[in-house]
């Protein structure tokens, strides 16, 4: 019994051993992160958020990746933290990922601060359809989905 415990450790301790040295080390993340093709992929995700940014008439004049706050995430790839226009109040996060020896943005989000900024001065997408103008008789299920989502962006107003 004290040999299968002191093995069953022994393997346990092995383990987060070899599960520590496959971690990449922060030098090596932001080095990674400095190459001109994750430059690239960083600054297409920015311009999918705003697509006139890096521009007088953008929103997003500048970005900065804050590399004291990057780290390794356990589902793969590197977790990056970019501040909008110098303002830290304006933050994405994306985790940036190899595939294929090719770099793409695994996932990412905004803060409350910069959803609001790259909102402002749009024009709602909600389309209105006149039921007597078109003929319809009954509520059809885009109709009804168009309505449910109005109701829903005015609760957030």
């Amino acid at each position: 019994m004290k040999k299968v415990l002191v093995l069953v450790t022994l393997l346990l301790g092995i383990g987060i051993v070899a599960g520590c040295k496959n971690t990449p080390s922060k030098d090596r993340m932001n080095e990674e992160l400095k190459k001109p093709e994750v430059v690239e992929v960083i600054e297409e995700a920015i311009k999918k958020r705003d697509s006139k940014a890096f521009t007088e008439a953008g929103k997003i004049k500048t970005y900065n990746i804050d590399y004291d706050k990057t780290y390794y995430n356990p589902m793969g790839g590197i977790e990056v933290i970019i501040y909008v226009n110098g303002n830290q109040n304006l933050k994405l996060q994306y985790s940036v990922v190899k595939s294929n020896n090719k770099y793409e943005i695994g996932s990412g989000s905004g803060s409350e601060e910069l959803v609001k900024l790259l909102k402002r001065g749009k024009i709602s997408s909600v389309i209105h359809i006149d039921k007597k103008e078109s003929g319809m008789k009954k509520s059809t299920k885009i109709d009804r989905y168009i309505i449910r989502n109005r109701n829903r962006r005015r609760m957030y107003e």
